[in-house]
């Protein structure tokens, strides 16, 4: 019985509970590793953003098979959604609309194969 009803308190508290956006920065975490990483441009066109939100401003336009260096990027949780976003030379992009190299060869025979 206690454990039902503290299931049921456990429910009704996640329903009331607020939406907030989280940010995680994790753009420092490269420091302990000696490993740059490189982003390959997947989608046809995208929109680099001046922040890491969907909701902020057009920085740059980019377009398949664009190779870039990751300078940074951060854990965006949303509504219980976490997005990681990857900040590249020209802004920033969701994981969604890139792939991840260790090494800059990797992504650009990566991106010669996508854009033939």
């Amino acid at each position: 019985m206690i454990t039902f009803v503290a299931f049921i308190l456990t429910f009704l508290a996640g329903c009331f509970l607020k939406t907030d956006t989280e940010t995680i920065d994790i753009s420092d975490a490269y420091k302990i590793s000696s490993l740059e990483q490189w982003a390959v441009v997947t989608d046809n066109y995208v929109a680099y953003k001046t922040a890491p939100s969907s909701e902020s401003a057009v920085k740059a336009h980019g377009r398949l098979g664009e190779v870039q260096k990751i300078t940074g990027n951060q854990i965006v949780i949303l509504d219980k959604k976490t997005n990681i976003w990857y900040e590249l030379e020209n802004g920033w992009l969701e994981e969604k609309s890139i792939r991840i190299f260790s090494n800059r060869l990797q992504a650009e025979r990566t991106a010669e194969k996508l854009i033939k």
